[in-house]
């Protein structure tokens, strides 16, 4: 997979779609390059603006792992992954935050199973 997109919900949507959509070894291979170099994936999946992928490393690695991680549980359960992100504000004082939750909602046409959905946040506040 080489196509990039844009860092948005649409952006998200369309990678996600693209990628469930891709053999099983292409997904591998993904998320081989997600776990192994997450920082280094990022702005070869999403078109990130520098202020984007200076957050993004600002983080560390420990962060950076934990998102790895839930993208690689995500793409394993074929999970809805949103993508929240708010539009930098100029003069505010622009503190960011990071967080990610995954929710479970029973799945009405199969007993006992789950649909999950993780939803990755990066906001101005």
């Amino acid at each position: 997979m080489t196509d990039q997109f844009p860092f948005n919900q649409v952006g998200a949507t369309d990678w996600r779609t693209a990628l469930y959509a891709a053999t099983q070894t292409v997904i591998d291979v993904e998320k081989q390059f997600i776990q192994t170099g997450f920082i280094n994936w990022l702005p070869q999946r999403f078109q990130l603006s520098t202020d984007q992928f200076q957050y993004a490393v600002s983080l560390g690695p420990q962060a950076q792992q934990s998102i790895a991680n839930s993208l690689i549980t995500a793409i394993d359960n074929r999970a809805t992954i949103v993508l929240v992100n708010d539009a930098q504000r100029k003069g505010q004082g622009n503190s960011k935050t990071a967080n990610s939750t995954q929710s479970f909602v029973p799945d009405p046409e199969i007993p006992e199973t789950s649909i999950m959905v993780l939803t990755f946040s990066f906001s101005y506040l």
